[in-house]
């Protein structure tokens, strides 16, 4: 008796993820032309703090984000990867180099978005009361090789602006070691002011007030 053998095909089916793969730094040739970050008082902001991350904006304009409150900011900012901190990459203070921010951006999610870096004083966005963001003339774009890295530097350098006003240069100055260079400074948003002390205090007046002619 014959033995039939019947070959077995196994048809794999693969696919490729075609992930976003990107870094921002503001470090651009260093001592001469690199201009550190510092809050809005012009205080160098340390190596291992702050918030630095990757991302777009789902529906907030560029004029609108000044006027947004911080935890209306992180709602709407879709980060790719982890965010990453002051002196990533040098442990210098004022400057960052985030490394390879990746996402596997199965979705589609942020191919053929516009590219933004969101800086804020504290460990989130939501935690921060200021901020600077800069929107580079750069889309994500998914696939096996990295999306050219985001560069934060003056407007004149081809590379984006501060995104609706929402950041300041050259109004302080911080030195590397080379001599002064002009600085990126954050900024607080309106959307997130904190009352004076002279307006809290005013504020406590008339509450006594409001007490004391009920006890009458």
């Amino acid at each position: 008796m014959k033995k039939i053998i019947f070959p077995i095909i196994v048809l794999v089916s693969s696919s490729v993820v075609q992930a976003v793969n990107v870094s921002s730094t503001n470090l651009v040739g260093f001592d001469s032309s690199t201009s550190a970050f510092v809050d809005n008082t012009g205080t160098v902001l340390a190596s291992g703090t702050g918030f630095i991350g990757i991302g777009f904006f789902s529906s907030i304009s560029d004029a609108n984000l000044i006027t947004s409150s911080a935890s209306e900011l992180e709602n709407d900012f879709n980060l790719l990867g982890s965010s990453a901190t002051f002196g990533a990459g040098s442990s210098i203070d004022g400057l960052f180099t985030t490394g390879g921010q990746n996402d596997p951006d199965p979705t589609g999610l942020f191919g053929g978005q516009t590219a933004y870096t969101v800086i804020a004083n504290g460990s989130t966005i939501a935690t921060s009361d200021q901020f600077f963001i800069f929107r580079h003339t750069v889309d994500f774009v998914p696939g096996p090789a990295p999306t050219d890295g985001l560069v934060v530097s003056t407007a004149t350098q081809g590379n984006g602006d501060i995104a609706g006003g929402v950041g300041g240069f050259n109004n302080f100055t911080h030195d590397f070691g080379a001599g002064e260079q002009s600085a990126f400074n954050l900024v607080g948003l309106s959307g997130t002011a904190v009352p004076e002390p002279s307006s809290i205090a005013l504020l406590g007046l008339g509450v006594v007030g409001f007490v004391i002619r009920r006890r009458r």
